[in-house]
């Protein structure tokens, strides 16, 4: 009985240890990956493997305790050709092994939406439904949609827009924000940001979207070959961080053929404390991080 007691006694200790952990956890440090145009990994005719795909997302399931990664953002430019069964199988499986570890929102690319749409077969609302971070989609659709996440005591949103959105989709976009008004918010999608400014589609979505809505920090893109950032400023004065990364035409390093990416994402490491976010880009096929200047940097973004 008193082997028994002792047995108790140290799972309830464990148990504590465990929730004192889990809580310093969720005030501290915490990771957003970005995960960029992944077309080429899923096309077999251009040299892209759908290894570099499967490794990028089994290294985020893989260091999902040791960073705190509390989300991923799939920037769109899922497949390449939006026809093509078999890539949209590639992508189904990659994306399936962050299930469930890694809440993840999808987007659709330029590339994406077909005549057979394939996207909506193998990422619309029914992939999903159950999901708690889910939060809905705009029509019938999982085109335009809304996921939920939390990480150093503050509660996010992230706003997944499709290619181009339409005006209706933004009057949406800003319904959506308006029901969630303690929501600090990231609004992801494929086409925003150029090498130099903004692309004419993000100058749209920044003036009637992202300009008027001071709790939107942050937008991410892809779409357009290359990295930048920059910081605007809203309506309110308020600073936005606006980024581009996409490496799909990156040289593949192990094999030869132009396009592909390398297996590229981006991390982003949010330190309250510091009210900083620190950037990272990383290959899980390559194990390389890039230091250059423009791949890693820090801002600052106020947190309590």
């Amino acid at each position: 009985m008193r082997i028994l007691l002792y047995a108790v006694a140290f799972a309830a200790i464990a148990l504590s240890q465990t929730a004192v952990a889990d809580a310093d956890r969720d005030a501290g440090e915490f990771t957003v990956a970005l995960i960029p145009d992944t077309q080429y990994y899923c096309d077999p005719n251009t040299g892209g493997t759908p290894e570099m795909y499967y490794k990028l997302t089994s290294w985020l399931k893989k260091r999902v305790r040791t960073d705190n990664i509390r989300f991923a953002i799939h920037l769109g430019d899922i497949v390449n050709n939006p026809n093509a069964h078999d890539e949209w199988i590639v992508a189904d499986r990659a994306q399936k092994i962050l299930h469930p570890a890694v809440p993840f929102s999808v987007l659709p690319g330029n590339h994406d939406l077909g005549s057979e749409d394939y996207y909506n077969r193998f990422f619309g609302p029914e992939r999903f439904k159950g999901r708690p971070y889910y939060g809905g989609h705009q029509g019938t659709a999982n085109n335009n949609n809304y996921c939920f996440f939390s990480g150093g005591k503050m509660d996010f949103m992230v706003l997944s827009l499709e290619y181009n959105p339409s005006e209706k989709t933004l009057l949406w976009a800003q319904r959506v924000l308006e029901a969630h008004p303690r929501r600090r918010i990231i609004v992801a999608t494929h086409s925003y940001l150029a090498l130099k400014g903004r692309k004419p589609e993000g100058e749209r979505i920044w003036k009637n979207l992202i300009s008027k809505n001071d709790r939107i920090f942050m937008v991410t893109s892809g779409h357009i070959s290359g990295w930048n950032h920059q910081i605007s400023t809203n309506d309110n004065g308020r600073p936005v961080i606006e980024i581009l990364s996409d490496y799909q035409w990156e040289p593949d390093g192990l094999t030869h053929p132009p396009l592909g990416g390398d297996g590229w994402l981006n991390i982003m490491k949010f330190v309250p404390r510091e009210d900083k976010i620190y950037f990272k880009s990383y290959s899980p096929y390559l194990n390389k991080w890039r230091r250059t200047e423009l791949h890693e940097y820090t801002l600052h973004y106020e947190m309590p």
